[in-house]
């Protein structure tokens, strides 16, 4: 699989950056790329989306304008040509229900994560939300108040056997940084229960 290396080190670096000492952030992230192999055969890569305006974002209180606008960036993916694309309905119709339970900086990196793999096979299947979820979460800022939240999860799930890679302790802090205040809760209860965060999307959404 060749992996996007640019996405790779920006989502990297940005979890890198709520790191604290001693803490280990996984060095290979779930995340499915357009170039993914099928059948042994590369795939063509999807045609380049023009990037979004560089305008002002809402703030976190009103997600009116922020929703308008990634949903029309939900309304332009493609399927890929072939065989049928599992799942890519249900994507298009979570796609813009990201400004609904992310902060608008984590929305965006969300929508944008699915709009880079617009018309590939990377679009299909339910990894592609739950991947580009994961992507969003990585522009949260891990708070002082997520802390003890986070502490309580990773205590709970220490001895878990299922326990998902991606859920350590700065990753929980910056994925409740990356939420609306409104979603913390469920997220918090989500993770604990579950021992994990892809699929908390899940628990999310209305």
């Amino acid at each position: 699989m060749h992996v996007d290396r640019q996405r790779f080190i920006l989502f990297a670096s940005a979890l890198a950056a709520g790191c604290g000492a001693g803490e280990v952030v996984p060095t290979e992230v779930p995340v499915a790329t357009p170039r993914e192999l099928e059948g042994g055969v590369e795939l063509e890569p999807a045609t380049e989306i023009p990037a979004e305006p560089d305008t002002p974002l809402p703030s976190s209180g009103s997600n009116d304008a922020l929703r308008a606008r990634l949903s029309q960036r939900c309304e332009s993916l493609r399927e890929p040509s072939g065989p049928f694309c599992e799942g890519f309905d249900e994507t298009v119709e979570l796609c813009p229900q990201f400004a609904d339970i992310l902060e608008p900086a984590a929305a965006r990196e969300a929508v944008a994560c699915l709009t880079e793999w617009s018309g590939s096979v990377a679009i299909c299947g339910s990894h592609a939300v739950e991947n580009c979820f994961i992507v969003g979460l990585g522009a949260g800022s891990a708070t002082a108040a997520a802390s003890q939240l986070c502490l309580d999860v990773m205590s709970n799930c220490a001895s878990s056997r299922w326990r998902a890679p991606e859920l350590t302790e700065t990753i929980c802090r910056r994925a409740v940084g990356a939420v609306r205040p409104d979603k913390v809760d469920d997220l918090v209860s989500c993770m604990s229960e579950g021992c994990g965060i892809q699929r908390c999307i899940y628990e999310l959404v209305d």
